[in-house]
């Protein structure tokens, strides 16, 4: 019989014979209150024998159900603590087994957490871990590229002495010099938005991390959480989250840790003056003709400037980014990531980033125009579009002359004077100014708006004419910094192409605290799903900056299917499809990560 289970045997005792109802512990109740009146001589007649092997043999039946039946059906660990509670129960004391078996218990449960099985809960790179923000697809290739550089670390439950060490061997084997070899790291988020809070060696462990990942140059980021919750409060215990010089970055949420990221690497590559990244520049600017002939005529930049952009002292900031939506209202005063010197040149993250550039250029074509650029190019009000036309007139007949004698020179023919075309000459008037209709309908918005926007979609090389012949439906809109341009339900009248400003659209979902928000910067697409597919509108947007923005609407949409070409508008809606399945793909990875 197992020590101290005379009352617990009792119970079983009444419960195998039947009894599992009210009635028995009535009948029970009777049967001890006539024992009580009547005395205990009634007890001697009772078979000793018979109530001591049917108290012995439930005993043995309780043994076997605690040592033999649990046999591969609990842990190894758990186990040991049953046995151990039995002997020390049937050795010293009922109690002594019962602190005996809370203190074995703890023990283990150390042991089992250390193990770190449950508490990193997923593990991403920036390659698949995408922002909502949407970005002209030049430069989503670059960051699909170069997003290897992120490591997204997900952590979830309670964090202590004994489950720290799996996160901390983990990130020390990321940096370990043959994994940097093969995949180095530029920046580490941790996300804490299902961690439910860490002790005191937790976060010296990270203090720890943020030392030997500042010695690699790798900036730590944290988000999910803040500074008054229980993660807050014990990582500003050890001044890990402090105004002391430590370099840390805290984001309210994944999405934006995310986002500044991006915002970063973008930064960096155009500050770096490569000849890769002035390429990179031309081609969002629009190395071909039209695109730096508009610049020159418009704005007076010379080609070989184009896409350069150059560092600012100080702040950190680059000329012409904040147009191309690069500077989002959390990182404004906060200092650049990374400054790609001279000094690294043969380090694998800068080698890395190169390639990026070069493989984002070839997926996409690498003739599309730069979204800051846009700004470079005026639009033609009514009240100027004289003046404006005349200036181009004349580039573009000074450029003609000076093509002409280019190729005289290179053949090495001698013309006569009067050969060459004069800007009064009525012989080559005509063709001039045929000429120069047509390159100023590609030059005026939002011919190359739609270029921008479009033409890495395109299956086929698509020359400038037919985007400007697409033009004339698009009505301009001008918004201020704050003004909605719909809300959630309302009918789908659109979709908007964004020249300039930020539009800032936010999904609500029937969970209150479930949101999310996403960014279209100039060169991208706005209500483009609702409106081809007729349905109501399922995002409330409004300007974060003030945008100019060009607008299809359905009456425009059918007329375009109506005047134009019937090949040319399944061209222009095959790509419109397409903008809307990379844009949902964008979406859908976000969501994928954040679900995880």
């Amino acid at each position: 019989m197992l020590p101290n289970y005379l009352c617990y045997v009792n119970s079983v005792l009444v419960y195998r014979s039947g009894g599992t109802n009210r009635l028995t512990g009535l009948m029970l109740a009777a049967g001890t209150l006539a024992l009580l009146l009547v005395g205990p001589s009634v007890i001697q007649y009772l078979p000793v024998m018979v109530v001591a092997a049917l108290i012995f043999v439930l005993g043995i039946d309780l043994a076997k159900e605690a040592l033999w039946d649990t046999i591969g059906r609990v842990s190894r660990e758990e186990y040991i603590t049953i046995v151990i509670i039995v002997f020390v129960m049937t050795g010293w004391d009922f109690v002594v087994g019962i602190l005996a078996g809370i203190v074995f218990a703890c023990l283990f449960f150390v042991l089992q957490a250390s193990r770190g099985r449950n508490t990193i809960r997923a593990i991403f790179d920036g390659s698949i871990a995408r922002s909502t923000v949407r970005r002209h697809i030049t430069q989503r290739r670059f960051l699909e590229q170069v997003g290897t550089q992120t490591q997204i670390l997900k952590l979830q439950g309670f964090l202590f002495f004994g489950t720290i060490n799996s996160v901390e061997d983990l990130i020390r084997r990321a940096l370990d010099i043959a994994a940097w070899q093969r995949n180095p790291i530029r920046f580490m988020i941790v996300d804490f938005s299902l961690v439910s809070g860490l002790d005191f060696s937790a976060a010296e462990a990270f203090t720890r991390l943020q030392r030997l990942l500042e010695a690699k140059d790798v900036v730590l980021v944290f988000c999910g959480l803040q500074p008054d919750s229980a993660v807050g409060i014990a990582l500003r215990s050890v001044d890990l989250w402090a105004d002391n010089g430590v370099r840390l970055e805290v984001f309210a949420n994944l999405n934006e840790a995310l986002e500044w990221s991006e915002n970063e690497y973008l930064r960096g590559m155009y500050a770096s003056g490569w000849a890769s990244a002035r390429a990179f520049g031309r081609a969002m600017t629009g190395a071909g003709e039209s695109g730096i002939e508009a610049a020159r005529t418009f704005s007076g930049a010379s080609g070989s400037d184009m896409g350069a952009h150059k560092p600012s002292t100080g702040s950190g900031a680059i000329p012409g980014l904040e147009a191309a939506g690069l500077d989002i209202p959390d990182s404004k005063g906060r200092q650049p990531a990374f400054v790609l010197d001279s000094g690294f040149e043969n380090s694998p993250r800068r080698s890395h980033l190169q390639q990026a550039v070069r493989m984002a250029l070839e997926r996409t074509g690498g003739d599309a125009m730069m979204v800051g650029a846009l700004n470079s190019v005026p639009e033609i009000e009514p009240e100027n579009a004289s003046s404006s036309a005349s200036d181009a007139e004349a580039g573009l007949e000074g450029s003609e002359r000076e093509r002409t004698e280019r190729r005289t020179a290179s053949s090495g023919e001698q013309l006569p004077p009067n050969a060459l075309p004069q800007p009064g000459d009525g012989q080559h008037q005509s063709h001039n100014q045929t000429a120069i209709q047509q390159r100023k309908r590609k030059l005026v918005q939002p011919a190359p708006l739609l270029t921008l926007t479009f033409k890495a979609y395109a299956q086929e090389d698509l020359g400038q004419e037919f985007f400007a012949n697409l033009a004339p439906y698009f009505t301009k809109v001008r918004i201020s910094k704050g003004q909605k341009l719909w809300e959630r339900g309302d009918e789908s009248d659109g979709l908007y192409l964004i020249e300039k400003g930020i539009l800032k659209a936010r999904y609500d979902f029937p969970q209150e605290e479930f949101e999310i928000n996403e960014a279209m910067l100039a060169g991208t697409i706005a209500g483009e799903l609702s409106f081809l597919s007729g349905q109501v509108r399922n995002t409330a947007v409004h300007a974060e900056l003030d945008c100019v923005l060009w607008k299809l609407d359905g009456t425009n949409l059918d007329r375009m299917q109506m005047e134009r070409p019937a090949r040319d508008f399944s061209t222009f809606f095959r790509m419109l499809l397409r903008v809307t399945e990379e844009e949902q793909e964008c979406l859908m990875s976000y969501l994928v990560t954040r679900l995880s």
